[in-house]
């Protein structure tokens, strides 16, 4: 959770900079553990991102470069998410076992 959170600041920090609005990482941090938390507590995880932008426009960034930044951190997370392989793409296509980078396939160790 640490790790998604602090990276996720990370983001909004250089986002948030190339917009114009330099911002200190701890700033960041907790618009992002304010939207973490808003997330678990309300119905179907909707409100995190509308209080981030909340508490970023309290700070003088403006709603709509703060919705910018939402919108490109959870473009991102997706292109990301569909860009990771998925377990059965990792298969050999003979027999369907996992693949072995190191040795190859099973198949090709039984002569198969």
């Amino acid at each position: 959770m640490f790790c998604f959170v602090g990276c996720e600041a990370m983001c909004s920090k250089l986002i948030l900079a190339r917009l114009g609005h330099h911002l200190p990482y701890r700033r960041c941090l907790g618009y992002s553990f304010t939207g973490f938390y808003v997330s678990s507590i309300t119905p179907s995880s909707t409100g995190g991102q509308p209080a981030q932008i909340y508490y970023m426009s309290k700070d003088s960034v403006p709603a709509a470069h703060g919705s910018l930044n939402m919108m490109l951190i959870a473009v991102c997370y997706q292109v990301v998410t569909l860009a990771m392989p998925s377990p059965r793409s990792c298969c050999c296509p003979r027999c369907g076992r996992a693949w072995e980078p190191a040795w190859g396939c099973c198949c090709s160790m039984a002569g198969r």
